[in-house]
């Protein structure tokens, strides 16, 4: 008789450099976003077209994107160790990894769309202040 993780593992295997693939695209948007970011609010403070706070929203829209891409190179590391080893444990750090990557989203998309009605609310009674 087979191992009987072996279908998982195939599937693993074959996730894994995805996963991994979209983890380190993911570091590198963090990396660009403070490079470009800090560099163009730097560059607008100078010129004296930009306000001292917008550097503090690429550094914030950096740390977004930040834990995701942890959380996925932590299951891809973890598939690797599973795929390796094949012990259940490691099966469920990875899945452990993957619930806090989509714990992680499912809270963000959230407050977005919190923030949006919010917004949303918002510019409403302001057009209904301003329409009498």
């Amino acid at each position: 008789m087979g191992d009987p993780n072996a279908g998982v593992i195939f599937i693993l295997r074959r996730t894994r450099p995805w996963v991994r693939l979209v983890s380190i695209i993911g570091f590198l948007s963090v990396v660009l976003m403070m490079v470009v970011g800090l560099g163009g609010g730097l560059v607008g403070i100078t010129a004296e077209r930009t306000h001292p706070l917008v550097l503090l929203a690429y550094p914030l829209f950096a740390l977004l994107y930040f834990f995701p891409s942890l959380y996925l190179y932590k299951y891809s590391r973890r598939i690797g160790a599973f795929v390796a080893q094949g012990h259940q444990a490691q099966l469920e750090s990875a899945l452990e990894a993957q619930r806090a990557f989509w714990q992680f989203v499912g809270i963000v998309t959230l407050v977005g769309m919190v923030v949006v009605l919010c917004l949303l609310i918002a510019a409403i009674a302001v057009g209904v202040l301003a329409a009498l």
